[in-house]
């Protein structure tokens, strides 16, 4: 079994397809590496902390992250995504948002890239890039948990970084992660750098978040 029998598309078809700007035409949100909380790009400097809440202190209402978390005082472990909203945001949610979660796969000269989306409600699409390679093992581990769980918390923050809310949500993509952990342990390792600057690539040549949900949905894996 080889990684690129689960891509969604490799490098080389990517640079053929039509270039757009990586905005949503509904809502635009900002785009975060995860697996290294010095990586909050877009705010225009790299920031380090010991938690997601470092970094949401610094990021912009529509970022999207990861984090692993405990409800049972530290025993056992899971990814949780978390979104960080404003009051537009929440208004639109309401108190009982439908949400749904994706998964897509990428690879350019052997670095291989997975975003993660959510989508809540009828229009607004978020997104987080999953580095299996992270340092400190914190990939793997967020590899291994959204193939394992049967659920993924989703957490509202407010425009600081209190809880505003927060919502167990199915965990759809379990069975492509399992696929994608069938593989990836045996791959030659790259950089942090060297994601970084494929996710970069990707991140000029993709389409709108609103259609980068229906193509993860065309994905077959």
């Amino acid at each position: 079994m080889d990684l690129r029998d689960f891509l969604f598309v490799e490098g080389v078809e990517i640079h053929l397809r039509t270039i757009f700007k990586r905005y949503s035409n509904i809502s635009r949100f900002s785009n975060h590496l995860i697996g290294g909380y010095d990586n909050a790009k877009d705010s225009g400097n790299k920031w380090q902390g010991n938690n997601i809440i470092d970094l949401f202190e610094h990021v912009p209402p529509g970022s999207m992250a990861l984090d692993m978390v405990s409800t049972d005082g530290g025993i056992n472990w899971r990814p949780a995504v978390f979104i960080k909203t404003d009051r537009t945001m929440r208004d639109c949610f309401g108190s009982k948002p439908q949400i749904n979660i994706r998964v897509a796969a990428f690879a350019l000269n052997d670095v291989y890239l997975f975003v993660l989306m959510v989508k809540v409600g009828g229009n607004w699409y978020f997104e987080s890039w999953l580095n299996y390679h992270a340092d400190g093992g914190i990939g793997r581990s967020f590899f291994e948990g959204l193939a394992s769980h049967l659920y993924i918390p989703v957490v509202f923050l407010d425009e600081g970084t209190a809880i505003a809310s927060a919502y167990e949500v199915k965990n759809s993509v379990r069975y492509k992660f399992k696929n994608y952990l069938k593989v990836l342990p045996d791959i030659e390792p790259w950089s942090m750098d060297t994601f970084d600057e494929a996710k970069t690539i990707f991140m000029e040549l993709l389409p709108n978040l609103c259609e980068m949900w229906r193509l993860c949905e065309e994905q077959l894996l």
